[in-house]
């Protein structure tokens, strides 16, 4: 008996306390867990019989030795009623559960298992790769190791520059491997000597052979940043807007042997707005793509890919060269601000004038008949000769099709850019000035 080592009545003639070893009382209805049914807890508070036993053994095992296999053979009979009742509750670790939904970060629905950390190869060079590698880092699973192209020369001094992607992984003390090719024999057996669960490729810039698309069990992925089967190839980006796409997005794909045919995990479509540079939306679908590839990674194990189609849709984003942004007036004035924009801010758009060269980075479109509003000529004008024509000294120009294009933000070579209004205080291009024509038709895709 608790405070009595004779047996009866305790201290001070009081009622006997209920014997430890007694049986035990008969058990009322279940009550509701002391928590939120859809909280996870640490495993002692998902079996409190068992903790209990734990805490009251360990308190007690000092002054009660001799009778220690007596009470660890009642409580255990306690947690075995305890957990006969307890089996029937929501939380019960006796039966067979229902996966648990939690919100993944991206804000889609995953189960317990999408927790489990993966082991990841990442492969990647320029900045657009670089939200997609820190959020790997910051989120649950582990980068391993990273792939990316070797230093090259850059600057004026021409000194050998790191990439984005080697910089950030140096911070991080990963293992960084910078191979020219992934064909030699050393390289794939180097790749493939790497414990990873799978390998994110974001613009590495290098073919990937079979043997590494293969070699770990869930393949490549790739953030592509078009609406796949449009714009596969180098530069989807400027193509997108260049050709005046009302649509875009970005595509986590899985890789295979061709140029970006492989098939869909996931994708994200938004409207592309009028006046939308390359260099934003570069930002914008870079951060886009490094939060689905996350939650892609997160359910790579239950996601169903999905073939690209029609085929039919297919077109190619070769890579941009530096005379596609050579500006031509004679082109009509709509596809020559797509052009400005989809170039913007490199390599950026261009026209020349006295040998010297002029990038635009920024433009508005000028209808024919607000021109003509402004005083700046005839509308319907600009076919032959009138077009190149600088019709006023806010530096609109005239095009092909009559209508015109503003400059609002200009580059003077070895200048920094700045607004056309500053822009033409020191550089006098007035009204009434023809810029050079070149040949009539828009850059091959």
């Amino acid at each position: 008996y608790i405070g009595s080592s004779r047996g009866g009545k305790g201290p001070d003639n009081a009622p006997p306390r209920r014997h430890l070893l007694a049986a035990p009382r008969p058990l009322a209805a279940p009550r509701p867990p002391p928590f939120p049914a859809d909280r996870v807890f640490p495993m002692p508070l998902r079996r409190p019989a068992t903790a209990l036993a734990f805490l009251v053994t360990t308190a007690t095992a000092t002054t009660m030795s001799s009778s220690l296999p007596r009470l660890m053979t009642a409580l255990s009979r306690r947690a075995h009623a305890h957990a006969h009742v307890h089996a029937h509750s929501v939380m019960s670790p006796y039966r067979p559960q229902p996966p648990r939904l939690f919100r993944c970060y991206s804000g889609s629905e995953g189960t317990d298992e999408d927790r489990q950390p993966k082991k990841v190869v990442f492969m990647g060079t320029p900045e657009f790769a670089a939200p997609a590698l820190r959020r790997l880092l910051g989120s649950h699973h582990e980068v391993v190791a990273v792939y990316t192209q070797p230093p090259r020369p850059a600057g004026r001094g021409r000194k050998l520059r790191k990439s984005p992607i080697h910089e950030i992984a140096e911070e991080h003390g990963i293992p960084i491997f910078t191979p020219k090719s992934l064909k030699s024999k050393a390289s794939k057996g180097e790749f493939d000597g790497i414990e990873a669960d799978v390998a994110c490729v974001t613009a590495y810039g290098l073919l990937l052979p079979k043997a590494v698309l293969e070699s770990k069990p869930f393949g490549c992925l790739n953030i592509h940043p078009s609406l796949l089967p449009r714009w596969r190839g180098a530069a989807p980006l400027p193509w997108a807007i260049i050709s005046g796409d009302k649509t875009t997005g970005v595509c986590i794909m899985q890789l295979d042997e061709g140029m970006d045919t492989g098939p869909v995990l996931a994708r994200h479509e938004q409207a592309l707005l009028p006046g939308t540079t390359c260099g934003e939306l570069h930002d914008q679908l870079a951060e886009r793509g490094a939060e689905m590839m996350v939650d892609v990674i997160d359910r790579i194990h239950r996601l169903e890919a999905t073939a690209q189609s029609p085929e039919s849709a297919a077109t190619h984003a070769r890579k941009i060269q530096k005379e596609d942004g050579r500006l031509d007036f004679s082109r009509p004035a709509g596809e020559l601000v797509n052009l400005v924009h989809g170039l913007s801010p490199v390599p950026g758009a261009f026209f020349e004038l006295d040998g010297v060269s002029y990038k635009v980075l920024r433009a508005d479109l000028v209808g024919s008949a607000e021109v003509e509003g402004e005083g700046g000529g005839p509308a319907g004008a600009g076919s032959g000769l009138d077009s190149g024509l600088v019709l006023d000294d806010a530096l609109t120009i005239r095009c092909g099709d009559g209508d015109c294009i503003r400059p609002t933000l200009v580059q003077k070579a070895g200048k920094k850019a700045m607004d056309a209004k500053t822009f033409l205080n020191g550089n006098k291009i007035t009204a009434g000035t023809k810029l050079p024509l070149f040949s009539a038709h828009a850059p091959e895709k």
